[in-house]
């Protein structure tokens, strides 16, 4: 699989043509209600022979890096594509030295993030406040 990132002064005409119906079609809006596209969200696309199979964001802010949407395709899932995005989330926020924050409200996904180094520092109801450094 192959990762494709979309940062900085990205080229938005061809971001959106791969990515438009995530933010437009209800069946997405609908699992991903708040996902949005930021100045400063970075976007990691991964692909199977030429084919998004997944992505995920993080928004790259003054202090901290937050990661924000992740999604992978029903058929790609339980194949390591969502490791994959955050193997590569992390990579590049690690090498920024900010601290790392991740909103969950699934067990299994705060087991993970426990895994990589992240603690609880707020619950809000359902809702994991999880963060890594600083």
């Amino acid at each position: 699989m192959e990762v494709k990132m979309f940062c900085g002064n990205y080229d938005k005409k061809k971001f959106y043509s791969i990515m438009g119906k995530y933010f437009a079609e209800p069946q997405y809006k609908k699992i991903m209600p708040y996902m949005s596209n930021k100045e400063t969200n970075i976007w990691f696309l991964v692909y199977e022979s030429n084919k998004l199979v997944g992505f995920g964001s993080l928004n790259e802010l003054k202090n901290k890096i937050v990661f924000e949407s992740s999604y992978v395709e029903d058929e790609y899932r339980q194949k390591g594509v969502w490791k994959q995005i955050n193997e590569e989330r992390l990579r590049y926020a690690e090498e920024k030295n900010k601290s790392i924050e991740v909103i969950t409200k699934e067990e299994y996904l705060k087991k993970y993030w426990f895994e990589k180094g992240f603690e609880v520092y707020r619950q809000n109801g359902r809702y994991f406040y999880l963060r890594k450094g600083e």
